[in-house]
């Protein structure tokens, strides 16, 4: 176990202003860390269901307080996503995944030019717990459900796509020395394969295959021809970016 930072307050949504908006790229949809980041997963069915027993008891008991109530979040496929309310206040716990130390450092990373919730504790497997990692709680609105429920004028719809843009070039301006996985809490990177180079052409046909279904045709030529001539797979970043 290890005690990563203050008592709480965890990230379950996110308001619809500036910071937060920064938060909501590394918390998607209620509490998701934006840390798919090269960490092997196991089976997704392995980690995902409600909080066991042991596993509300055993945060409850590393953060010194007694649990009122628990509610499951929206988000994630490899993990359970969890409001846990507790005497002195709320958490969001993160349960399942394959190395929550390392997703911790990840954010630890990225903090330095995004906002990020913080994390308070990252917890082993063990006794039929998940491994866990416990986030400060930030009330607020999923930015999904602000687009989803107001009406916006072109100009304030721009500016929101600037914001996540600006966010987004954030999280990328953490580089690596070489593209690859994660070995350690400490991030150091094992050296991949050769065919880990074809993640450009990936995103290419990916990029390809949206522009011949939906409307963003105008745009696919630019971004294909920035992808063709950048080097970012050294970079900080999320798969669904």
């Amino acid at each position: 176990m290890l005690p990563l930072g203050r008592p709480f307050t965890a990230t379950a949504s996110v308001p619809y202003d500036a910071d937060n908006l920064r938060r909501m790229a590394l918390v998607r949809n209620c509490a998701t860390p934006l840390l798919e980041f090269g960490v092997r997963r196991t089976a997704w069915w392995h980690q995902t269901g409600p909080m066991r027993p042991e596993e509300i008891h055993g945060i409850a008991a590393a953060l010194g307080s007694a649990v009122l109530g628990t509610s499951r979040l929206a988000g994630g496929f490899s993990h359970e996503t969890c409001l846990l309310t507790l005497t002195d206040g709320q958490v969001v716990v993160r349960l399942g995944g394959a190395a929550p130390a390392v997703e911790a450092a990840v954010m630890a990373a990225a903090s330095r030019h995004v906002p990020v919730p913080q994390t308070l504790l990252v917890m082993a497997s063990g006794d039929g717990a998940r491994p866990a990692m416990v986030l400060e709680y930030v009330a607020g609105t999923p930015l999904s459900r602000v687009l989803s429920g107001l009406e916006f004028s072109e100009g304030s719809l721009a500016d929101l796509g600037a914001e996540v843009g600006r966010v987004v070039a954030g999280i990328g301006a953490v580089t690596f020395e070489r593209r690859g996985f994660f070995a350690d809490e400490n991030l150091s990177v094992n050296k991949e394969r050769p065919w880990s180079g074809s993640v450009a052409d990936s995103a290419i046909r990916s990029v390809a295959r949206c522009a011949a279904e939906s409307v963003v045709g105008s745009v696919a030529d630019s971004v294909i021809g920035r992808i063709s001539t950048s080097d970012c797979s050294t970079r900080h970043h999320h798969r669904d970016i």
